[in-house]
């Protein structure tokens, strides 16, 4: 009988052991699922941001993209209907206003004119934004306009117009992406 309970009793101690130890090694692999779940999702996002950025400099270097504003100035603004459109040498700018006064049918201006002069710098390091530059001429007034597009990493554009100081901020998406609605230029 001692030497049953004996060897229960160390059966019962190695057995206890043994648990303590698949809890641990649980807790352990858990942690490590995490931590490589987290590292899987990371290396996924920069491949996908790689990606999109190879996306964006092909956009531009084309000349072939649509910038919905986010906002002008500091005032949130409807994406749909505030942006540039670039096809080409075609060029289209429209902002709707809170006003009554409206050219375009929407509430806003539309520009529809085009583009001289087209000027694409692309990023020359890692992280760094693109550059573009041209003169937009309006088939109405014959004064061109210029205009300087910075697109960051995500997508984001900051656009000047006239070399002022007060800048349009927007999303750059490929042409065929953009859900926007176009007014007519109620000048031509």
């Amino acid at each position: 009988m001692k030497y049953i309970s004996k060897i229960l009793l160390v059966s019962m101690f190695s057995f206890f052991v043994l648990f303590l130890s698949a809890q641990d090694d649980t807790n352990m692999n858990s942690r490590q699922k995490r931590k490589a779940e987290k590292e899987k999702q990371k290396k996924e996002k920069e491949e996908k941001d790689a990606a999109d950025w190879l996306i964006y400099q092909q956009l531009a270097a084309n000349g072939t993209f649509v910038i919905q504003f986010d906002r002008i100035v500091n005032t949130p603004v409807s994406k749909r209907l505030n942006f540039m459109y670039i096809n080409g040498d075609r060029v289209v700018l429209q902002y709707v206003t809170n006003s009554y006064w409206s050219e375009n049918g929407l509430g806003g201006t539309t520009y529809d004119g085009t583009i001289n002069n087209y000027k694409y710098i692309p990023s020359k390091k890692k992280n760094k934004p693109i550059y573009i530059t041209f003169d937009m001429t309006s088939k109405f007034n014959q004064q061109q306009l210029n205009v300087s597009i910075t697109i960051y990493g995500g997508g984001a554009a900051q656009i000047s117009l006239g070399g002022g100081s007060a800048y349009v901020y927007g999303t750059i998406t490929h042409i065929e992406d953009a859900n926007i609605n176009m007014g007519n230029d109620m000048r031509n």
